[in-house]
C-alpha cells in the first residue's frame, strides 16, 4: 500500500470518528471503520491499527501502520454526551459513575463494557485501549482536544462520582507476557512456566491499585475493580497474537490447552493480589472486587471458553461484554441500593 491510499484510510477514519460526535447509531460508524482497518500487536506488545487485509507479518505492520488521532477511545465523547444527558436528567437517581482504564471499558472494535453500563447508569469513561498503570498516571495531567480533563483525579474532582471503576493491569501483563514464561519443557506443569519477573508485575500492578483506591477513597468515591476473565489464546495463524501466538512464537509453547493453562494460572495470580483489597481495614468496604472468572471465559484448559463469546483471545463480543457488565451493574446496585 502506497502513501496515498495510506492517508485515504486515515482521512476516512478520521471522519467517522468525528460523525461520532453527533451520530448516536455508534454501531453503524463501528461497522465502518472495522471495514477499513484492524488490529494487530505493536513491536512493545501494544494495539495498533494496519489497513484491513494486511499481511500478518511485523514488516507489513510496520510499514502499513496508521496513525489516526483519537482512535483507541473513539467512543469517549458519545459516552461523556450520553453521561451528562443522564446526569442531568430529573428523573435518573442513580449514581454518577467514573470509569478508568483499557478496552475492558473501551474497546473500540465492538460494543464494550462501559456502553452496557452506560445504558443503566450514568457512566463516564477516560479508559482507552491499551493503556497500562504508567499511561493513566501520565495522563493525570493531560486535557482532551474537547477541553475536558483527561486525569483521573482532575475528573473526580470536577464530577465527584459516587463510584469509580478501576480496569488497569492487564496491559501491564500482556505487553511483555514472554517475558514471564520460561522456554517449553516437556515435564513443567502449567504454573510453572511464570518465572520470578511475574511478581516484579504483580507488585507494581498491587502498588497503583492501592495508592489510587486510598486517594480516591478519601475524595469520597466507592471503587469497584475487577478480575479479569480466563481468556481465549490463540495460535498466530488463527490470529493469536496477544497470547498464543507469543508463547507459541517465542518460548516454543505447542497447543491451546497448555497456553490456557499458563495464562489462566497467571490471571489467578493477578486475582490474588486483589482479592484482599477490599477486605484491608484502611478502605473501610469502599472498595469492591467484581469476580469475572468464568462468565465468558472458562477454568477448563482443555474446553477453553465459548469462542461466539470473543471477538479476539482478550476481548469478548458485544454479547460477550453485556455478560461481563451485568456483573458490574450487579454490584453497582448493592452499592447504590
Amino acid at each position: 500500500m502506497n502513501d496515498r491510499e495510506k492517508i485515504g484510510i486515515e482521512r476516512e477514519v478520521s471522519s467517522l470518528i468525528a460523525r461520532s460526535d453527533e451520530d448516536d447509531d455508534l454501531r453503524k460508524i463501528e461497522r465502518a471503520i472495522g471495514g477499513l482497518i484492524e488490529p494487530r500487536r505493536a513491536p512493545n506488545g501494544r494495539i495498533l491499527f494496519v489497513p484491513r487485509g494486511t499481511a500478518k507479518d511485523r514488516r507489513s505492520e510496520t510499514e502499513n501502520y496508521l496513525s489516526v488521532r483519537g482512535i483507541m477511545d473513539w467512543k469517549r465523547k458519545a459516552k461523556r454526551r450520553r453521561y451528562l444527558e443522564k446526569k442531568k436528567d430529573p428523573h435518573y437517581k442513580g449514581p454518577l459513575i467514573l470509569g478508568e482504564g483499557d478496552s475492558w471499558l473501551e474497546y473500540p472494535c465492538n460494543k464494550d463494557n462501559g456502553e452496557w453500563i452506560g445504558e443503566d447508569f450514568a457512566f463516564l469513561s477516560l479508559a482507552k485501549a491499551g493503556d497500562t498503570w504508567a499511561d493513566i498516571i501520565n495522563d493525570e495531567n493531560g486535557m482532551y482536544d474537547d477541553g475536558t480533563p483527561m486525569g483521573l483525579f482532575k475528573t473526580v474532582e470536577i464530577e465527584k462520582p459516587h463510584i469509580v471503576i478501576l480496569s488497569i493491569g492487564g496491559n501491564d501483563v500482556v505487553e511483555k507476557i514472554e517475558q514471564y514464561v520460561m522456554p517449553y519443557a516437556a515435564d513443567r506443569e502449567p504454573e510453572d512456566y511464570i518465572n520470578d519477573d511475574f511478581e516484579l508485575i504483580l507488585n507494581f500492578i498491587e502498588y497503583n491499585y492501592r495508592a489510587c483506591i486510598k486517594r480516591l477513597i478519601s475524595m469520597g468515591c466507592h471503587v469497584l475493580i475487577h478480575s479479569y476473565d480466563y481468556p481465549d489464546p490463540r495460535a498466530q495463524s488463527d490470529g493469536g497474537q496477544w497470547l498464543g501466538g507469543p508463547l507459541e512464537i517465542e518460548r516454543g509453547i505447542p497447543g491451546p490447552t497448555l497456553w490456557r493453562g499458563i495464562i489462566n494460572s497467571m490471571l489467578t495470580r493477578v486475582h490474588s493480589r486483589l482479592r484482599n483489597i477490599p477486605d484491608d481495614s484502611a478502605f473501610g468496604g469502599k472498595v469492591t472486587l467484581v469476580e469475572l472468572f468464568n462468565t465468558i471465559g472458562s477454568d477448563d484448559a482443555d474446553a477453553g471458553p465459548d469462542r461466539n463469546l470473543w471477538t479476539d483471545e482478550m476481548h469478548g463480543t458485544g454479547v460477550g461484554f453485556g455478560m461481563i457488565a451485568q456483573r458490574f451493574k450487579e454490584e453497582i446496585y448493592k452499592i447504590a441500593l
